[in-house]
């Protein structure tokens, strides 16, 4: 496989919107659990 440093840029830009993407899912839920049960310890 040719890796280009274009093709490179786009493989780290994929992943980061991946992680960016996985770990504002997993804030939102965990926000919204503790909203759900009103108890900020919910995962402490």
């Amino acid at each position: 496989m040719d890796e280009t440093p274009q093709l490179a840029k786009g493989a780290a830009k994929a992943v980061y919107e991946l992680y960016d993407v996985v770990t504002h899912n997993l804030l939102t839920s965990e926000l919204g659990v503790r909203m759900h049960y009103g108890h900020p310890d919910v995962f402490d």
